[in-house]
């Protein structure tokens, strides 16, 4: 096939890029601040129930927009790197000094998980409302605990949330092609609301659809301040997209394009960081202000100049982030993962230069020597990546954690760069002691009787603490 090297960037995806770009010196306005579902009437229902309410009502209310370049649409309302998106308030005094003294809070949402979009398109959004629906029944039926039904309910509260947003956008995609003159964007618009339509009614059936039905997934996540990463996309996308190319419904130029407008709208919330904050100097930096500014200035002491591009002293950017996606590697089944959908991935972080999303490339004995001329050639242009995992340390490892093979070889970044298998883990962060990890080799007799560490033990915020998982 055809590789990114041979497609100029198309006009709709150079106005995008213009956007993105003039758009990280102009101020996001934030929204949702001071909005609470707490009442008499919810006060006495679940936490975790009232966490669903309130994002409900996040994804009913929240704006959204349509640019006229884009043919993916949905526009997160995460704020900028050193502020989450604000849910409305949902816990009570008691609950948050409670959740303060197991060292948490409504903001420990942190992207260590992988949603598992493989099941999103296999089933569509009907079809995982139908399964919850379904257990919510027969947790009703059964003598479950009262906990297990309200998380349930909340599910279900989130799935239609969801689909709400859905019909949201259908419904304004409707609006502006009614009002649209342009004959070619009229239809456009048209399409856009044939796709969400048909999310709203079943499975994805193209690659646009499914790249539609993560993106809007995806936004709804980081509004609801959960910040998730992509995981490994090719697995779940390369079939739409093959079966579009041997049918004819994509070219490649055009795959490419849908690739790049995917890529920018993860670089919606693109900002400088002197212009997120209330007036300040950088003599007299205001909160938030300062945390730029000592990066900059370590990042240029160290010599780190690839860094000091991304943070420096007055031009650092801000944007959605933890937004990840693994590329390449082991495949379940033992086979290369690697297919053309890789280099369309790895051709739109190298075409445009956008920082988001964030590529982690794994490599294998058997990864084809393209692959690691494409790495090179991004990382040779100062792109954002990709990080590089090895499939030959990382597999072996997770084998003899006792992980079986096939999920092992499934693994992806998380958020940030830890490594875990998609869609089935999630990590917790603890407190290491490197002081104690060097007595244990040095004197393992010491340690004969001790298989935990005790003082992690008795700090585990998550110990005999069901209600904070709500949170």
């Amino acid at each position: 096939m055809n590789t990114a090297h041979d497609f100029p960037l198309s006009p709709r995806v150079q106005e995008g890029l213009r956007l993105v770009e003039a758009g990280r010196f102009s101020k996001k306005e934030k929204w949702g601040e001071d909005l609470s579902v707490l009442d008499e009437s919810s006060a006495s229902l679940p936490l975790v129930k009232r966490k669903a309410l309130a994002i409900e009502k996040v994804l009913a209310e929240m704006p959204v927009s349509i640019k006229r370049h884009e043919l993916l649409v949905g526009s997160s309302q995460q704020t900028l790197l050193l502020s989450m998106a604000t849910l409305p308030e949902y816990a009570t005094q008691e609950e948050l000094e409670s959740a303060t003294n197991r060292l948490t809070s409504p903001l420990s949402v942190w992207g260590h998980a992988t949603p598992s979009y493989p099941c999103l398109l296999d089933s569509g959004l009907n079809g995982i409302l139908h399964l919850a629906k379904g257990k919510l029944d027969r947790v009703r039926e059964s003598d479950a605990k009262q906990e297990e039904e309200a998380w349930y309910e909340s599910v279900v509260i989130c799935l239609q949330a969801l689909r709400t947003l859905v019909q949201r956008y259908r419904e304004l995609a409707l609006k502006l092609a009614a009002q649209e003159e342009g004959e070619k964007r009229k239809r456009e618009l048209q399409e856009i609301a044939g796709v969400l339509e048909h999310l709203l009614e079943g499975p994805p059936a193209t690659c646009h659809q499914a790249l539609q039905a993560v993106w809007i997934s995806h936004i709804a996540f980081l509004s609801t301040q959960n910040v998730l990463p992509f995981g490994r996309c090719e697995p779940y996308l390369w079939p739409f997209l093959k079966r579009d190319l041997e049918n004819r419904v994509l070219t490649v130029a055009e795959a490419q394009e849908l690739v790049d407008l995917f890529w920018l709208k993860c670089n919606d919330l693109l900002q400088a960081f002197q212009i997120q904050e209330p007036p300040g100097s950088p003599d007299d930096p205001v909160p938030g202000f300062a945390i730029p500014i000592v990066a900059g200035f370590l990042s240029v002491f160290l010599g780190g100049k690839t860094s000091a591009d991304r943070v420096s002293v007055y031009g650092g950017t801000s944007q959605q982030f933890l937004q990840t996606l693994t590329l390449g590697g082991l495949t379940p089944g033992g086979e290369d993962g690697t297919n053309p959908l890789t280099y369309l991935c790895l051709s739109a972080t190298l075409r445009l230069g956008v920082p988001q999303p964030c590529t982690y490339v794994r490599f294998h004995k058997g990864s084809p020597a393209e692959l690691y001329e494409r790495v090179a050639d991004n990382i040779r242009a100062g792109r954002v990546g990709p990080t590089i995992y090895n499939d030959e340390v990382l597999v072996p490892a997770y084998v003899q954690m006792g992980i079986p093979v096939e999920h092992a070889r499934d693994y992806c970044s998380d958020g940030c760069w830890e490594p875990h298998i998609q869609g089935r883990t999630y990590i917790k962060h603890g407190w290491v002691s490197v002081a104690e990890a060097l007595d244990r080799v040095i004197a393992p007799e010491r340690w004969e009787d001790v298989s935990v560490p005790i003082y992690i033990e008795a700090m585990d915020p998550f110990k005999d603490s069901a209600q904070v998982d709500a949170y």
